[in-house]
């Protein structure tokens, strides 16, 4: 059983960013999730197959995410350590 599924629906909040990383496309966006005031703000990562799919959505379109929780941790220049949490999502569905 995988427990760290994470599944969420919601709008996209602005442009896919592409990249490329060891040769292979990569392609970020924003997801809200929840209602106005409720709003919580995702980042969701996509590599691949994925990533092609997820490079061509548009602002305010509503998408169907699935994938996992990546931990991001580095230390800056002033040795201040920083955490950052993405959604690696191996599903990007838009309605």
């Amino acid at each position: 059983m995988n427990l760290d599924c994470v599944t969420l629906q919601g709008y996209v909040e602005h442009p896919p960013e592409q990249s490329q990383f060891k040769g292979r496309p990569v392609v970020v966006f924003g997801l809200a999730t929840g209602e106005s005031e409720l709003t919580v703000h995702h980042r969701i990562l996509t590599v691949g197959v994925c990533a092609s799919q997820a490079f061509r959505l548009k602002p305010r379109s509503q998408v169907f995410v699935m994938g996992k929780i990546v931990t991001d941790t580095w230390t800056d220049l002033d040795g201040t350590k920083h955490t950052h949490q993405s959604i690696l999502a191996d599903t990007v569905v838009q309605f």
